[in-house]
Formats: C-alpha cells, structure tokens, sequence
C-alpha cells in the first residue's frame, strides 16, 4: 500500500506482567511475523484482542507504531474511495472492503483479501464478546469524529439487509471505552 506497511496479522502477544514475550525481541517486524505468525497463518489463528491501554505498552520495533483514524482513511483513499462522510471520513465501495478482508473465516462471504490488508473476522469485546466471523475491528489512537472522549476504531464487516449481503468498513466506537477490545495491526511509513 503506497506511502505506508501495514503488518498483515492480527497481533497476539502477552502484555506486561503475564511474564511471556512482553515485548517484541526480533531484529524486524518481518522476523517477528515470520518466527511467532507463520503457524497462525497457516491455521488461520484470529490474533487477540487487546485494550487501548495494554496495545500501548507494547514496544515496538523503530519506525512501527499504532494507527490513527488518518492512517486507516488514507488506506481507503489509496484502495480508491473517493466519497466522504460529514466528518471526511472516506466511504469505501464493497469492492474496496473485500480487497480488506481474509479469504477465510467470514460466515456469510469471504474477502479477497487483494489489498493484503488480511482482516480476519476477530469480532470484538465490548461488555462481552461479539462479531467473531462477522466483524474485525481496529483500535486506533484517534478520538471518533463527533463524538468527544470516544476512541474510534476502524470496523470490517458483513451483514444483511433484506438477504442483501452488505459489507462495510467504518469508523465507529464498537471499541471506544477504557475495557473495550480490539485487534491491532500497526503501521511504519515508508
């Protein structure tokens, strides 16, 4: 994806204090990926959902960091959305969100996964567990546009509406409090 490298998994890492990989010991994110994702890829492993707070205590790599509302809208933008929302958030096609999606693990039709973005159906906690094969959602370090204090996230997924299927990616609050949880990928600019 021009201008930026986006990590293609789904993280899963312990946080501080569970005394297993706290941090992230290899020389790349390349050699991280390969050494602790390539069984998950080949099985297809979800990652773990993290907090605002504990994705923020991670460490790491130089040049690797959280994504912001900008960094995701900038995606949509370079996959070829040109519409905006009231808040300039762009609009992405059904194309563009199946070019966001894994070619597996989606209940009602899997992705195409041609961005190599790879959003795996996660789903996401929020006062309990949901959307596991409907939904991916990824935290970002941004507050939601219009909704003051709220933490955006930036939302995959898949529904119908009168047994039309209807996939989308937004922002939205799915994962906008303190103990809410939600997949992580990270971003370096190129």
């Amino acid at each position: 994806m021009r201008g930026s490298q986006w990590n293609k998994w789904n993280i899963h890492v312990h946080t501080k204090g569970t005394n297993k990989n706290d941090q992230f010991t290899s020389a790349s994110m390349d050699d991280f990926f390969f050494t602790f994702f390539k069984k998950a890829a080949e099985t297809q492993v979800c990652g773990k959902l993290y907090t605002l707070a504990e994705a923020k205590a991670l460490v790491l790599p130089k040049g690797w960091r959280l994504p912001t509302t900008d960094d995701f809208n900038t995606l949509m933008h370079t996959l070829g959305a040109t519409a905006t929302d009231n808040n300039g958030y762009y609009q992405p096609s059904l194309q563009t969100t199946f070019s966001l999606m894994s070619t597996s693990k989606w209940t009602l039709q899997n992705g195409t996964n041609t961005s190599g973005f790879n959003a795996y159906p996660a789903g996401f906690y929020n006062n309990g567990f949901e959307g596991e094969g409907m939904e991916a959602d990824f935290i970002t370090t941004s507050i939601l546009a219009g909704y003051p204090g709220t933490q955006a996230n930036f939302s995959v997924y898949e529904e119908t509406d009168n047994n039309t299927l209807i996939s989308n990616s937004v922002f939205s609050d799915e994962v906008g409090a303190p103990n809410d949880r939600g997949s992580l990928r990270f971003i370096k600019a190129n």
